[in-house]
């Protein structure tokens, strides 16, 4: 709520240079009464900084030009932060304290890809029930009944421990209460268990395994199928496609993404997105992107009834590591959302679980890797859904990301 109503606006003038536009929203008060500070970021990460002295009259808009010396990698996200404090103790609120600040992009960072060599140390085998592949330091396994990978270990490291699979169900939050979001997409909650595989063929080159897998989702005549492809450093890029079917009319998604088991070693998180707090596709202007760290228990919010809580949007990067800082690393393509918590949702939903306080930590963690999540809504909590562009609409999407071992972060 502060981040919409605040009466500082910031937006980026077309030029050669790095000009800004500053418009002052105050009805009295001059920019005077503000300390400036602008900020360069560099993949998440202040490599320059300076200050902002400026006299904008109230409702009046000023230029000014941030003297930028750094070099710019053509490679690399680049982001200006320009915040606004105040000078003097006022109105109970202490002098430095943050009234207003503004994130403009500057540039977007390049598209991660995977680099392939034949090194003669990728193994493909196979049992009765799995693919596995392993290499040095890594191993991998799919199953064949399902398609999904069921187990990723990097350095002797257990990460993934379970199926990673469809998800396009959340936990209702006290919004989808009001606006009987259970009941009207309810044909999305058990959906991702109606998939069924379709076709699963694998093949090993020179300097890569591929594994295509295509499912059909019975319960709306569609498909989700995915496309891995492991190099020899055991990275594995994952490719989603979702296709519905046109005769089949379905409502929108609560979410479409994967969701996995991971083990609870891999306890801290770092991450490269919005933060440092949960953001959702219509709550997140106030959360900067940037990189930042936590832990599993902490990532959490604990809302008095226990619901959908914790997620974290646009991000670029994330790593679960141990106390070691071995474990794994997620690139997303395009930017992705995630989720990571210590309780199986099937405790959010028990009949007697009212408070954060019944939900029991598990033995392992788990992790959602999504597309999109729809937004929570809130202009009322007695009917109102959620606005149009803040939906997952019902069509084909596409996405995908790299998951690849990560050694002492």
């Amino acid at each position: 709520v502060k981040k919409v109503y605040q009466n500082i606006g910031v937006k980026k003038v077309p030029s050669k240079d790095i000009t800004l536009e500053v418009f002052n929203k105050h009805f009295f008060n001059n920019l005077v009464k503000y300390h400036g500070k602008w900020e360069l970021i560099e993949n998440g990460v202040i490599i320059e900084e300076g200050n902002l002295n400026l006299m904008t009259e109230p409702q009046m808009r000023s230029h000014v030009k941030i003297p930028i010396t750094a070099n710019i990698h053509p490679d690399k996200e680049y982001f200006i932060n320009v915040s606004f404090h105040s000078k003097e103790e006022a109105h109970y609120l202490p002098k430095g304290h943050e009234i207003a600040f503004e994130q403009i992009r500057l540039q977007k960072a390049s598209t991660p890809v995977m680099t392939y060599q034949a090194t003669g140390d990728l193994k493909l085998n196979e049992d009765q029930e799995s693919i596995l592949i392993n290499g040095p330091n890594f191993s991998i396994s799919i199953l064949k009944k399902t398609g999904n990978i069921n187990h990723i270990s990097y350095n002797e490291i257990d990460c993934i421990v379970g199926e990673l699979k469809a998800d396009f169900w959340r936990i209702p939050t006290d919004n989808d209460k009001g606006n009987s979001m259970a009941d009207r997409l309810a044909i999305w909650k058990d959906a991702a268990k109606s998939i069924r595989l379709a076709d699963i063929k694998y093949v090993q080159k020179e300097d890569r395994i591929e594994v295509k897998v295509r499912r059909t989702i019975e319960a709306i005549h569609g498909e989700f199928n995915s496309h891995y492809t492991i190099n020899h450093q055991g990275e594995v890029k994952v490719v989603s496609e979702f296709i519905l079917a046109p005769y089949f009319p379905v409502p929108e998604l609560p979410r479409i993404g994967m969701q996995t088991i991971i083990s609870s070693e891999i306890d801290n998180v770092n991450w490269y997105g919005r933060g440092p707090h949960e953001n959702y596709a219509d709550r997140k202007t106030s959360a900067r992107i940037g990189q930042y760290e936590s832990t599993v228990s902490q990532m959490g919010f604990d809302y008095i009834r226990p619901q959908e809580n914790g997620y974290r949007t646009d991000t670029r990067s994330l790593s679960l590591s141990n106390e070691n800082g071995m474990g794994m690393q997620i690139i997303g393509q395009d930017v992705f959302c995630f989720n990571t918590q210590q309780y199986n949702r099937n405790q959010y939903e028990k009949s007697g679980n009212l408070h954060p306080t019944d939900l029991k930590e598990e033995e392992h963690h788990y992790l959602n890797i999504d597309h999109k999540q729809m937004g929570v809504g809130g202009d009322n909590s007695w009917g109102a859904e959620i606005h149009e562009e803040y939906k997952v609409l019902p069509h084909e999407y596409y996405y995908s990301f790299i998951v690849r071992p990560l050694k002492n972060n």
